[in-house]
């Protein structure tokens, strides 16, 4: 039994090892922006990403445009109209429903289990956020794929 222990303590520590080496070796990409693990904003947890563009929205200090294609890329943010919209998954707080969304302009989409797929519009996500009407906001940002030479 203390055999077994004694591996199994090893093996811990080996696995410990290569991923701190592994992490060394990789690090952050230099031009990423680099976000905690979660945020809240009254009492609606934001994910990095969320809290990340709700950080670039309040920098642009104004509505999203057309010509703002980085940030657009960055989020792949989609455009309806003249609005620009972020995709997300919302689950709700207690004793609120999906309806209430509509008063925030938010497109529903596909219910999995107490969440929801969602199309929210930039201009409304703070206001979204500092509601209590979420209990969380998950946006992800999107894959960067390198072109194989």
């Amino acid at each position: 039994m203390a055999i077994i222990k004694h591996i199994l303590a090893l093996t811990l520590l080996l696995a410990a090892s290569l991923g701190a080496m592994a992490q060394k070796e990789l690090g952050a990409l230099p031009d990423m922006q680099v976000a905690g693990s979660s945020t809240t904003v009254g009492a609606t947890r934001l994910s990095p990403a969320a809290a990340m563009l709700l950080a670039d929205l309040e920098q642009l200090g104004r509505d999203v445009r057309r010509k703002d294609k980085d940030l657009i890329a960055r989020y792949s943010l989609s455009r309806s109209g003249c609005r620009y919209y972020v995709q997300a998954l919302v689950s709700m707080s207690a004793g609120h429903s999906f309806d209430e969304l509509k008063a925030f302009g938010v497109k529903p989409g596909h219910t999995v289990l107490h969440s929801m797929s969602v199309r929210i519009p930039t201009r409304r996500l703070a206001a979204l956020a500092e509601s209590g009407l979420a209990a969380s906001i998950d946006v992800s940002l999107p894959r960067e794929t390198k072109k194989l030479k």
